[in-house]
């Protein structure tokens, strides 16, 4: 019995090693069979545009070097296809010219969990540098067996590509006033500039989708799905957040919406996934552009572009749809922004986050200025290798304008336009300058400002002196004590409020504020301030218990009137707070109207008080001011709060809103925003 069962397992074995063998030679016969097939069917190449434009009468603007990529429709790989010829020819040539010749397709591919890549994209690179500006056909030749068919695209090669950058005023920086706007750029042929604002806040976010690349009935789990399935949560979000435009990119041809699962493999295959390797970059741009021109159209596709946190917000945030691919060393995955913060950590990193497919939730992270990111709470250092938008063809935001003009306008208006702030809101704002030149090529800068007087969290920090010193202007120290008034990132005893108060650096210990020992007469007691009259005022200034003429007025300034009027400044409350003879009234007196703290041209490039009769001669920090000649509440002067408001802390010492120590130029000082603070210039 027992050699009976031996030998019916040796003969079951035996047979089942020889059906392996046998499938095993039928596979190959099969694919053997399907390679000749697909050799002897002609190659049918496909050249990938380097730009996408929904209009067809647009120019595709080229410059400098760019890459070519090509593939076969049928996805085939150097197994079929020999070689690729990449060739141009325009105005300046009788032939084709030769760029290469490329017999290696390998291009990495975005997988999970491993390295991978694929052998079925051509690349070459194009140096456009020696041609001369106008059209030019590109195209391909794919080889197969000394057959050849061919693709071409038109581009047009422009070397006065706009190059716009806004000088004047800094990204984040605080502005108020009037702001003086100037523009560099190298582009020659300029023939237009327009300058526009719009408002933001402090951050955005977009409402992507969760979604997750794992199914149970996709091989390896799912892993190399993470290419389709950020793409998928895009393309709904667009459908979902505007139905009537681009409901149709997540429809079937009988207008049924597609689930999730469907969307994610529709996408995959044109995008060329492998369910082992992932899907390459190319793939992706060509798929997403082949899809959206299928599905009602709409939007542009573009990348792979490089990763910033300026240009990632400034696509985000402009109503576009951004897919990041994240690397660590060679192992690549996608996955969709979601959010940022436009204000800086203390390590000077900015709050993004993104929805992952791989745990199929928002993910939040830390960017960097030079393009890593780390997970929130962890360590590992990822690569933000590129990044693909999609971009509607019309805009999706609306842009106020400031200024535009012809090219010969701006150069004969000395290059400079003026941007009021006075009637905005306190708050963050994009401003963007485009150029455009006399193809009609189009180039923009975009950067974010913070217009000065808000104070978003309610915290009583102002919010430029909280995005200045890397402190959330969002949280008032809720989430973070060390953002709010009672922190001390800086662990020296002194809370973030004191510090502002004193005009010291928050995260720097040894800036410690020293308050003189003198009560209520002021750093030095004022020319004829006395030991209570510097309290809150000068001989003319009216204190808390009257002076000369501010007798029975609280805060009285020359002559009193008002309850809290200074001369010029009756009505207004706390006139006479911040000003001088001719500076009195929270928003300005009779020479200060509508500046913030200061007086005649106050707020005009000098924040919080500056100019002439506002911290120059007559103003807060002059010889007539409340940070003047011998002390805080001046010769003549109205005085404030605590001997001179704007003059300072007893006496000019840096106080918030003041002129700085011993008048102007201090901590909010009169001549620039945070101007020679602890012995930096700063813009």
């Amino acid at each position: 019995m027992n050699r009976l069962r031996k030998d019916s397992r040796s003969m079951f074995t035996f047979r089942f090693f020889l059906l392996t063998i046998m499938t095993f030679m039928s596979l190959l016969i099969v694919d053997s069979v399907r390679l000749k097939a697909q050799a002897t069917d002609p190659p049918q190449p496909r050249l990938l545009e380097p730009v996408d434009s929904l209009d067809p009468n647009t120019p595709k603007f080229v410059t400098g070097r760019i890459d070519l990529w090509a593939r076969d429709e049928q996805w085939r790989t150097d197994a079929v296809i020999d070689f690729c010829r990449f060739e141009f020819f325009n105005t300046s040539t009788s032939n084709w010219i030769l760029i290469n010749i490329d017999s290696d397709p390998t291009v990495s591919t975005e997988s999970t969990d491993q390295q991978s890549s694929q052998r079925n994209w051509w690349v070459t690179s194009w140096n456009t540098d020696s041609l001369p500006n106008g059209p030019c056909d590109v195209r391909v030749k794919m080889y197969i067996d000394g057959n050849y068919a061919t693709d071409t695209v038109e581009v047009y090669v422009d070397h006065n590509m706009p190059d716009p950058k806004i000088t004047g005023v800094q990204e984040r920086q605080a502005v108020s006033g009037i702001v003086e706007l100037g523009c560099d750029f190298t582009a020659e042929d300029i023939v237009s500039i327009k300058w526009e604002y719009q408002p933001k806040d402090f951050s955005y976010v977009q409402g992507i989708p969760d979604m997750d690349q794992h199914d149970s009935g996709r091989p390896n789990d799912g892993d190399a799905y993470s290419a389709p399935t950020a793409h998928a949560a895009a393309l709904t979000w667009w459908a979902e957040e505007y139905p009537s435009t681009f409901g149709g990119l997540i429809k079937w041809p009988d207008n049924s919406t597609m689930t999730e699962d469907e969307l994610v493999e529709a996408l995959a295959e044109v995008m060329g996934t492998d369910p082992n390797s992932g899907t390459s970059v190319p793939g992706q741009i060509d798929g997403l552009r082949e899809w959206i021109k299928t599905h009602g159209g709409g939007l542009s596709v573009s990348g792979p572009l490089a990763v910033k946190p300026e240009s990632y917000r400034n696509e985000i945030e402009n109503k576009g749809s951004v897919s990041i691919g994240i690397y660590l060393e060679d192992v690549g995955h996608r996955v969709t922004g979601n959010a940022i913060a436009n204000y800086r950590n203390s390590d000077g990193t900015f709050w993004i986050d993104f929805m992952d497919p791989y745990i199929g939730d928002i993910a939040p992270a830390k960017m960097t200025p030079d393009g890593t990111m780390v997970y929130e709470g962890g360590q590992t250092v990822f690569t933000l290798e590129n990044m693909i938008t999609m971009s509607p063809s019309e805009p999706l935001t609306t842009w106020t304008l400031i200024d535009q003009n012809s090219i010969t306008e701006w150069n004969d208006a000395g290059g400079i336009i003026e941007w009021d702030t006075n009637n905005l809101d306190p708050g963050m704002y994009f401003l963007k300058v485009t150029l455009e030149n006399s193809a009609g090529n189009i180039g923009s800068h975009q950067i974010a400002v913070l217009v000065r007087g808000g104070d978003y969290d309610e915290d009583d920090l102002p919010d430029d002196w909280e995005m200045y010193f890397l402190l959330d202007p969002t949280d008032d120290g809720s989430i973070n004590v060390n953002n709010g008034p009672y922190g001390d990132p800086d662990r020296d005893g002194i809370i973030n409020y004191n510090e502002l108060m004193g005009g010291t650096n928050p995260r720097q210990a040894a800036q410690v504020p020293s308050y003189p020992s003198y009560p209520f007469g002021g750093f030095y007691g004022g020319f004829y301030g006395g030991f209570y009259g510097g309290y809150y005022g000068g001989y003319y200034g009216g204190g808390l218990l009257g002076g000369f003429y501010g007798t029975g007025s609280l805060f009285g300034g020359f002559y009193g009137s008002g309850l809290l009027g200074g001369f010029y400044g009756s009505g207004l409350p706390f006139g006479g707070f911040s000003g001088g003879f001719y500076g009195g009234g929270l928003l300005g007196g009779f020479y200060g109207t509508g500046s913030l703290f200061g007086g005649f041209y106050g707020g005009r490039s000098y924040p919080f008080g500056g100019g002439f009769y506002g911290s120059g001669f007559f103003g807060s920090s002059g010889f007539y001011g409340s940070g003047g000649f011998l002390g805080s509440s001046g010769f003549y002067g109205s005085g404030g709060f605590l001997g001179g408001f704007s003059g300072g802390f007893y006496g000019g010492r840096s106080y918030p809103f003041g002129s700085g120590f011993y008048g102007s130029g201090g901590f909010y000082g009169s001549s620039s925003p945070y101007s020679s603070l602890f012995g930096i210039n700063f813009p």
